[in-house]
């Protein structure tokens, strides 16, 4: 009952936070897309891939995210990358032909509690359901929790 009330009040102030914060709080996260190079072997790739596979997501705000990016106008040939790619539409190769193939939901906002210099954090992410004036859009919250 009552702790219940409590959690749900504590997410509606994260989620309010994550909506005022979320330009600055993207900032380092958009300039890992920026140095996206498609390689396995690069660490800001390899997260950039992990994320949008994990999350079912394609860039920051959306797929259009990534015709800004070096990457998109150079190697990628302009295609997105193939994370994101809807994974059950296995014909996707990330050509922005068919957007429909790839994941609608952008990637992320981040919510830092505590020190951001912590070098243990806990990944907790949470869906969120948003009415808005079409429907209803689907948010995913990644929150970073200090475990010092």
């Amino acid at each position: 009952g009552q702790k219940c009330g409590v959690q749900l009040k504590i997410r509606k102030v994260s989620l309010m936070f994550c909506m005022l914060t979320v330009d600055s709080e993207l900032a380092p996260f958009s300039s890992v897309f920026q140095r996206y190079t498609g390689s396995s072997q690069d660490p800001d790739s390899a997260a950039v891939d992990a994320t949008q596979k994990e999350l079912q997501c394609c860039g920051i705000y959306d797929y259009r995210d990534w015709l800004a990016t070096p990457w998109f106008n150079h190697s990628g040939r302009g295609s997105v990358p193939h994370s994101c790619c809807n994974s059950t539409y296995h014909t996707c190769n990330g050509t922005l032909e068919l957007p429909g193939l790839l994941y609608p939901k952008w990637c992320v906002c981040l919510v830092i509690v505590g020190s951001s210099r912590a070098p243990r954090v806990s990944l907790q992410v949470i869906d969120v359901i948003i009415p808005d004036l079409v429907g209803e859009t689907a948010l995913r919250v990644i929150i970073l929790l200090s475990l010092n």
